[in-house]
C-alpha cells in the first residue's frame, strides 16, 4: 500500500523513532483506511503518497510532544477530539504502545472504522460517540487525560474550550493548526486553566525533505493544564461558536 521504506526514511529525517515493525502496522492502517473508504466516506486523502505524508507523518509529528511514559500513571491516556478517521490518534497509539487511546467524534461511521482498527491491530482503546461540548462536563472524562489532541480548523479559543476541560492538571493539549496568531488567544487559554508553552512548525526548517513541502504551514501548539477548568466551561456548542472566549485585542499584543 504505502512505501514503508520512504516512511522510515522521512521519519528518520524528522527525528521520529519509527521501527520497521511500526511501519508495517502503519501500512496496514493505510490499507484498512482505503478499503473502508471505498464503502464509507472517511477521508478525501486516499492516494498512498498523500496518506504517507498528510495522515501518517503529519500525525507522528506530535510524537515528541506527548508526555513521556515515565510521567504517566501506568498507561498514557490520550483523547483525540474530533477523531475523524483516526488521525492523529491511531498512528500515535501504534508507535507508542503504552498509549490508551480514546477517540471522540460525533460521526459514528468514523468511530466504527476506528474500532475496527483497534480490533485488527490490537490497540488498547475505546470510542465515544458524542460531541466534545456535551461530554466535557462528564466526570468520567473531565480532566482525566494525560494528553488531548485535535486536528481541526476551529479558531484556537473555540478549540481550547472544547479540549482543555478533558486535560488533567499537569497534562497537555496539543493543537494541530495552520497559521494562526496564537498570542491573541492567550486570555481564553488562561481562563480555561491552560498555559501556552510552545508553538512550532510541524517540520523544522532544517529538515529539508518531501515532508517539509507536504506539511508546509502545519504548526503544533502545546498548552499545559496549569489549573482546573472553571466549572462553567465548556458551554453549549452553539454558544461556544457564537460567542467565543475573548481574544487579546490587536493593540494590546506584545512583541
Amino acid at each position: 500500500m504505502i512505501d514503508t521504506a520512504l516512511l522510515l526514511q522521512e521519519a528518520a529525517v524528522l527525528g521520529l523513532p519509527l521501527t520497521p515493525a511500526d511501519a508495517d502496522r502503519l501500512d496496514r492502517l493505510a490499507d484498512m483506511l482505503v478499503t473502508a473508504n471505498a464503502c464509507v466516506n472517511l477521508t478525501r486523502i486516499t492516494d498512498p503518497a498523500d496518506i504517507l505524508y498528510k495522515h501518517l507523518l503529519d500525525s507522528l509529528t506530535v510524537l515528541p510532544l506527548l508526555p513521556p511514559a515515565s510521567t504517566c500513571a501506568g498507561a498514557c491516556t490520550l483523547l483525540d477530539v474530533g477523531a475523524g478517521a483516526g488521525f492523529p490518534g491511531l498512528p500515535l497509539a501504534i508507535v507508542r504502545p503504552d498509549i490508551q487511546l480514546t477517540a471522540l467524534d460525533s460521526v459514528y461511521k468514523k468511530l466504527r472504522f476506528i474500532q475496527s482498527v483497534f480490533d485488527e491491530l490490537h490497540i488498547p482503546g475505546r470510542i465515544v460517540h458524542a460531541r466534545a461540548e456535551d461530554t466535557g462536563r462528564d466526570p468520567a472524562l473531565r480532566e482525566r487525560f494525560d494528553a488531548v489532541t485535535a486536528r481541526a480548523v476551529a479558531a484556537l479559543p473555540v478549540l481550547a474550550e472544547y479540549c482543555l476541560p478533558f486535560v488533567k492538571v499537569g497534562g497537555r493539549f496539543i493543537a494541530m493548526k495552520g497559521d494562526e496568531d496564537e498570542a491573541a488567544a492567550l486570555p481564553a487559554i488562561e481562563k480555561l486553566g491552560g498555559r501556552l508553552v510552545s508553538a512550532q512548525t510541524a517540520v523544522p526548517v532544517e529538515h529539508r525533505s518531501a515532508a517539509s513541502a507536504a506539511l508546509a504551514g502545519h504548526r503544533l501548539l502545546v498548552i499545559e493544564k496549569s489549573a482546573p477548568t472553571p466549572p462553567e466551561y465548556p458551554r453549549a456548542g452553539k454558544e461556544i461558536v457564537r460567542r467565543p472566549l475573548p481574544r487579546r485585542p490587536l493593540e494590546e499584543k506584545k512583541d
